[in-house]
């Protein structure tokens, strides 16, 4: 039995791909700024089509782990007890197959300088041979010591008389 062709018939189908590349929230660079010793989030969200990747903030250096750094599902990273080491250009990365996209924050940490509580001067008049009390605290980041010298110039040491703590 032969088989003969009898014809042929054609379609054509066009297939469009819609995507488009991630873009990420907030604009594409930023400042922040945290206390020396306080904690700093830095979000990164990310959208696109097809789904985006998950982002992945990184700093500009090499990565090594530290436990003070965590990154979330979302693509925030945060820093408990920032640091000076801790300055400098952030990047968050996302990226699909139509694309990338980045986000660049530039992390300021600052100190603020000590700032003693008590009145500049204080006169203090107790009996001879009793015990005298001057009370000194500060306010700064990253906190400060406290240090006492005498009229002569004796710095004194850092001392727990008993009653007092």
């Amino acid at each position: 039995l032969n088989l003969l062709p009898v014809g042929l018939d054609r379609a054509m189908v066009t297939l469009e791909v819609w995507s488009r590349p991630p873009s990420i929230q907030p604009p594409s660079h930023r400042e922040a700024t945290v206390h020396q010793g306080g904690e700093v989030r830095l979000e990164c969200r990310a959208q696109g089509v097809p789904s985006v990747l998950t982002p992945h903030p990184h700093p500009n250096r090499t990565h090594v782990p530290n436990p003070r750094v965590s990154i979330f599902p979302n693509g925030t990273l945060r820093i408990v007890a920032a640091g000076p080491a801790d300055r400098g250009l952030y990047r968050c990365m996302a990226s699909n197959p139509a694309g990338a996209g980045s986000l660049s924050v530039r992390l300021h940490v600052s100190s603020l300088r000590p700032a003693i509580q008590q009145p500049r001067e204080e006169r203090v008049t107790r009996p001879a041979g009793m015990p005298v009390y001057a009370h000194c605290s500060a306010l700064g980041a990253p906190a400060p010591s406290i240090r006492w010298r005498t009229p002569d110039g004796t710095l004194l040491l850092p001392s727990h008389p008993p009653g007092l703590s």
